[in-house]
């Protein structure tokens, strides 16, 4: 198995357009069968910050369309005012 190792202060990604939310980064990576070197791209540790940016932003928006969570009141605790 061959495997691919990112440079100091560098990362591997996908070398095609993905999309961000599918899109992986790692320092290391094993290639399967059916993969290969021109899969993968190296990128900055800037450029990396500059996705992840991206990425926590989604997530952010994501999850202001939800509601805090609430703990349901006990049955006994219902209706015994």
């Amino acid at each position: 198995m061959e495997k691919l190792q990112a440079k100091d202060n560098y990362w591997l990604t996908q070398a095609k357009d993905t999309p961000l939310m599918e899109r992986v980064f790692a320092k290391e990576v094993a290639l399967g069968v059916n993969d290969s070197k021109s899969n993968w791209k190296q990128i900055t540790h800037k450029e990396y910050l500059d996705f992840k940016e991206q990425i926590d932003a989604i997530h952010e928006q994501e999850m202001d369309g939800f509601a805090p969570f609430e703990t349901p009141q006990e049955e006994s605790e219902v209706g015994n005012e």
